[in-house]
Formats: C-alpha cells, structure tokens, sequence
C-alpha cells in the first residue's frame, strides 16, 4: 500500500488540520474510512490509527486519519470545525482515488468518537462547525463507528470544561448543542458502537442510552460490548478486544451495503 503523510485538509491551521492516507496498490472498496483520534480534545495524535488503517487498507478499503486542534490553545467547536473540513476534503478527493464520496464511513475513539459521533448528527443546515472554509455543508457521514465515544457532555469531568470553556451547569445551551445524545432527530446515519464493561471514564450506561435513543427515534445502532475492557483499547489490532472489534467493523460495513 501507499501511505501519503501530512496532507493539509485547508488553506489555515494547516499546522493542525492534515491528514495522513493510507491507499491499497488494487483499492476494492467504494467505501472509505476516516478515523478521528481521541486524547481528551487536548492531546493525541491522528499517528495512533495508523495500524487500523494499514489493516483496512490492506481489505481493500481507502483510509484517512486526521489532526484536529487541540485544547486549551483552540475551545470547541474548532474540533468539530476541523472535522467537518477534514470530511470536506475526503469528498473531493474521492474521483482522485476512486471512492465513493457518498460512502465515507468516520471512526473515531473516546474524544474522537464524540466527534465522530457529533459529525453524524450534523445536517446539512446545521450551522455548528461552519466556517469560511465549508463550501460543501453536507459532511454527513455514510455511518459512524464509536470506540467507547463521549455521547454527552453532561458529565463532571475536567477535560469537557477545558473543551467547552464552562463549569458544568453555567452554560447548558453549549453542552446540549455539544452533546450528541441531544441533537438526535432520526436522520442519522447507521452507528456502530464499541465499549467495554470495565470502561471507567466512560460509562457503560451513557453509551447503552445513546444506543437506545437513536434506535428511539428510528435510527439504526448496533451495540457491541466487551466483557473486561477498559477506555480506549481501540488503537491497534492485536489484542483479543481489538481483534473483536475490527471483526464487529467488517461485519458493520458488509451489511451497509445488502
């Protein structure tokens, strides 16, 4: 495969915005995937996918992953900006490497899956994460995968208040518009969702009641749990979870398309 490193995704930040692509030498797939790193919105790097996106390219499958800004230098939603963009990108690069831009599939862990998870609520009139850049506001995902996602903001924790700029209970109106278990309306894209038992910074029973709301408001969700595993086990493919979880993805993405 071809690996292409550090592409700028826009014309600003472009220190912050790249992306890094990994190309099969006989791509088989119209479907592509973007991975969205975690890290708490103040650290992580789109170099952590790297390993996930080598196995998917190698089925076939084009792969991008992206940086995004960070806390505390940039507040929300400069993430959610930077992501939109990243999708942006992605769609107009699809004739160049011969995807379909309508079949891009985000895959994002812990904070990364919050953002994964925020980009599938977006619709295309949805203002959140537009800016100068945006020319193309339908960055609606084919289907969203979650590795233990941050569904709400709702939730003591120092790292949402350094992204959102507000001790929780001072500004609920950001928190709800931040928190993707909020802004549901039933046009969703398909989500799959991956979390262990033992996830202790992030609940079991937020992820299960986002699982539940989507499906709530007619949307499909698919819950995979796994039985002894902790937050953020996602990045790699060779531990038993991780090897779980990429077959819980192959299965997710074949039944896409019947």
């Amino acid at each position: 495969m071809e690996i292409i490193r550090d592409i700028s995704y826009s014309d600003h930040f472009t220190e912050y915005r790249k992306m890094d692509w990994f190309i099969p030498l006989k791509p088989s797939k119209q479907t592509a995937l973007l991975f969205i790193h975690g890290g708490g919105w103040y650290k992580g790097n789109k170099e952590q996918w790297h390993d996930v996106c080598a196995h998917f390219a190698s089925e076939g499958y084009i792969c991008a992953t992206a940086s995004y800004r960070l806390v505390p230098q940039f507040r929300f939603p400069a993430q959610i900006e930077d992501v939109r963009l990243a999708m942006q990108h992605m769609k107009t690069t699809s004739e160049k490497f011969g995807f379909d831009a309508d079949r891009i599939v985000v895959v994002g862990s812990s904070a990364g899956g919050h953002l994964a998870s925020l980009l599938g609520t977006i619709q295309v009139d949805d203002l959140l994460g537009v800016g100068d850049e945006l020319h193309d506001r339908n960055t609606l995902p084919y289907a969203v995968i979650g590795y233990c996602p941050v569904v709400t903001m709702f939730d003591r924790r120092e790292t949402i208040e350094n992204l959102l700029g507000f001790p929780l209970g001072a500004n609920d109106e950001l928190y709800q518009l931040a928190s993707p278990v909020h802004r549901l309306v039933g046009n969703e894209p398909p989500f799959l969702l991956l979390h262990g038992d033992k996830d202790t910074l992030v609940p079991l029973d937020q992820v299960t009641n986002f699982h539940e709301q989507i499906m709530k408001h007619g949307g499909r969700s698919h819950l995979v749990v796994l039985p002894g595993v902790d937050h953020g086990f996602g990045y790699g493919v060779e531990t038993e979870a991780q090897q779980q979880s990429i077959e819980a993805i192959e299965h997710f993405l074949r039944k896409l398309h019947s």
